[in-house]
């Protein structure tokens, strides 16, 4: 006989059967197709990393740069030149003179973006600055002069804002309180 006697599937069956046979199917293409994917956004993502690492390391290696040509000159600054005037011997008249220092220029157009202002401790701990001509101690603080040119003032202030933000510094306090005399090189 040609025909068996097995019953065949009924519609609703065979659609079943093809529903299941294609969700199989599409399980095994989706999963390997989204591991894929994963894989290649997590590479994409690593090589994006790698770029901006570079050219953060490239960054920091210009600003390094223009702040090294910058910081050179000052660093080379005789220490004298922190006070508010330098005695200049002029050797045609013989004599002693006293100019302004280069660094009391209140607005330098050479300046560095975000520096405050220059200063240094002597050994004997004071503070001074040469936008100011005279020694900055916490007395002076509560003092107000009532008679000062427009320009004094604001040089005041700045040494004033400059003297407090240099005060906060946990490591320049550390060094004040470790003395003067262990330390004589620091301040010279």
């Amino acid at each position: 006989m040609f025909f068996s006697e097995t019953s065949l599937l009924n519609f609703q069956q065979r659609l079943n059967r093809l529903r299941t046979f294609a969700i199989g199917f599409l399980i095994c293409l989706l999963v390997p197709l989204s591991v894929l994917s994963y894989i290649g956004f997590q590479q994409y993502e690593n090589i994006l990393l790698d770029d901006y690492q570079r050219e953060a390391e490239n960054l920091v290696a210009i600003t390094n740069r223009k702040l090294f040509r910058k910081l050179t000159l000052t660093n080379t600054l005789p220490s004298d030149a922190f006070d508010y005037y330098q005695e200049v011997y002029n050797p045609l008249t013989r004599e002693l003179g006293k100019v302004l220092s280069p660094l009391a220029k209140l607005h330098s157009e050479n300046s560095i973006q975000g520096l405050v202002g220059y200063f240094q401790y002597d050994q004997k701990g004071r503070f001074n600055s040469p936008v100011w001509p005279y020694r900055i101690t916490d007395t002076d603080l509560a003092e107000d002069t009532v008679e000062i040119e427009a320009e004094l003032m604001l040089r005041k202030k700045h040494a004033f804002n400059l003297y407090h933000i240099v005060s906060r510094s946990p490591a320049i306090q550390k060094m004040l309180n470790e003395g003067f005399e262990q330390q004589k090189s620091l301040f010279n």
